[in-house]
């Protein structure tokens, strides 16, 4: 698989497994390295960091601002609607 591609799908594969519980998450990154042996590391840093992305639980949005995710700064938040706050 070309390494652009082979990123892609581990683009999509990694979206997925966001959308998982969190109890099932652990096991699909596991299989996704597995299947990815080059990309270990890589994801490896993907799991770490989306175990510290908050989920829901009531948090005030404006709490995150200046909160490093990954390689990105929360700046502020941007709007507010009935599926939550981006």
């Amino acid at each position: 698989m070309s390494g652009e591609r082979d990123l892609s799908v581990l683009e999509e594969r990694i979206a997925e497994i966001a959308a998982l519980p969190d109890g099932e998450q652990a096991a699909a990154f596991a299989a996704l390295r597995r299947e990815h042996p080059a990309h270990e590391q890589l994801l490896l840093r993907c799991e770490t960091e989306l175990r510290r992305i908050p989920v829901g639980g009531g948090q005030d949005p404006a709490a995150a601002v200046g909160e490093q995710i990954g390689p990105h700064r929360v700046l502020g938040v941007l709007g507010e609607g009935g599926m939550g706050t981006v």
